[in-house]
């Protein structure tokens, strides 16, 4: 069996391309609800392209509700199931090409969703295919699902889990080669502080987009100033600015200076590997000899205590199998009433949400600032000898020669979400990753052999 899947992945390129590429052009963002549309009008264009393609192979399909859907294969009770994503986050700045007008260049298709999570999840719809057309039918009925808020909320998943029993075993593709054993936690909150004594010069002061992207943008406008702007900006620059990490404009109009700042976007659970425009221009605001209000003193507590491991919030935490906490800011709000900051937390299982609160109520308290709307994904752990990995992992090994051993995730994928689910692949060891990040891509002869390894994982776990 196995050669003839690499025969037919090969006879498939062109088309498992042309389809793709259609999908891929579907701006599958989360919107407004719509009448039988519940994440807007492009998710649900992208949940109805799948099920309508299922539907053309001869599969089985179901819509839930337009919250999801799926497609199945086979005939017993229990089911293993692949669980992937339609939606994609905000395209965001500073992209090369139309990030919904798919580009190939030098084997690599750019586009969002690209990685994350469009080309991994049709890629396991060719894998089922071909399975299909040489004849191969499950034992365990497999079923790929279409997962419709992996971005946001995940009411889609809550929704299929109040309507389907869970399966027996399955993954979903949406992280990394070999096999994903341990995911961390998240704990996302809001740092807030009244706004009691305003001093009439911070205003507008607003960046990112949502918790889990490291943001690109943030802007405010400063007002009534009794010192040369710009002179201060050049000092500012001149004195921090040697690897060019700030990247600022700025515009006067009728004595009121708008600041914006520009940085790089990046996925939460890797902050470093983003440059984050909202901690940039908190480090400007307090450069500048402004009146000490309660914006500037929550802005100076920020920019000075914010770091990616969270040592100066006192949530440092360390683990050498899951990897440590990392801490990301990813939005800023500010009106008349209050100003406040929203963080992402990816913390390994040594720790837990109500520890975290208990050692940044320490740091917040004498300066004023609370806590609000806190939400928590606890870590998942699975033990290495689980059967369900053990399959996973040696159809791995024996379909890339490779001896990878198994890995932990600083994301969080659906594996959280639905019972008896790990996440395996697509992203194979060593090689970029750029999801959530301008210039999205995946490597098509990367993506073929995930093909592979897919259609040869759904044997083993349906056999």
């Amino acid at each position: 069996m196995d050669n003839l899947i690499k025969k037919e992945i090969i006879k498939n390129n062109d088309k498992f391309l042309e389809d793709l590429i259609t999908f891929l052009k579907i701006n599958t963002v989360k919107d407004g609800a719509l009448e039988n549309m519940p994440f807007g009008k492009g998710v649900a264009r992208g949940l109805a392209f799948l099920l309508n393609w299922s539907k053309q192979q001869g599969f089985t399909v179901i819509n839930l509700n337009e919250m999801i859907g799926y497609l199945e294969y086979g005939e017993s009770e229990e089911y293993i199931a692949v669980l992937g994503h339609l939606d994609v986050v905000l395209a965001g700045n500073n992209w090369v090409t139309d990030p919904f007008e798919p580009v190939i260049m030098e084997n690599k298709i750019y586009a969002r969703g690209a990685l994350d999570d469009k080309g991994p999840l049709f890629a396991n719809l060719y894998a089922i295919k071909i399975l299909k057309d040489l004849g191969y039918y499950p034992k365990t009925k497999i079923r790929i699902i279409f997962g419709t808020d992996e971005e946001s909320r995940g009411l889609g998943i809550n929704y299929y889990n109040s309507k389907e029993k869970p399966p027996i075993m399955g993954y979903t593709p949406d992280s990394v080669f070999p096999v994903v054993f341990a995911e961390k936690g998240i704990f996302t909150y809001w740092l807030n502080k009244k706004n009691n004594n305003f001093a009439n010069q911070i205003f507008n002061l607003k960046g990112g987009e949502r918790s889990n992207v490291v943001p690109d943008y943030c802007e405010v406008t400063l007002k009534n100033l009794n010192f040369d702007l710009v002179a201060q900006l050049n000092d500012f620059l001149q004195q921090y600015n040697t690897n060019y990490q700030y990247q600022f404009e700025i515009k006067n109009d009728n004595g009121s200076w708008k600041i914006q700042s520009h940085g790089i976007t990046a996925h939460a659970s890797t902050p470093e590997e983003g440059n984050n425009a909202i901690h940039n221009l908190l480090k400007l605001i307090t450069w500048l000899p402004l009146v000490h209000d309660d914006n500037y003193n929550f802005i100076k507590f920020i920019a000075n205590n914010f770091t990616y491991d969270g040592a100066k919030m006192n949530c440092q935490v360390k683990n050498t199998e899951m990897g440590d906490l990392t801490m990301s800011l990813g939005l800023i709000e500010q009106d008349d009433k209050v100003i406040k900051c929203k963080f992402n937390v990816r913390y390994p299982q040594n720790t837990n949400m109500p520890d975290l609160i208990t050692r940044l109520t320490k740091i917040i308290d004498p300066f004023d600032i609370y806590l609000s709307e806190e939400n928590d994904t606890p870590a998942l752990y699975f033990s290495k000898t689980t059967p369900m990995i053990q399959i996973l992992h040696n159809t791995y090994q024996k379909v890339t020669g490779y001896q990878d051993e198994l890995v932990p995730s600083k994301g969080s994928t659906y594996a959280k979400l639905m019972p008896n689910i790990v996440a395996f692949g697509a992203t194979f060891p060593g090689e970029e990753t750029t999801e959530h990040q301008p210039n999205e891509f995946i490597d098509l002869q990367k993506l073929f052999k995930a093909m592979e390894i897919y259609a040869n994982a759904m044997i083993a776990l349906s056999k």
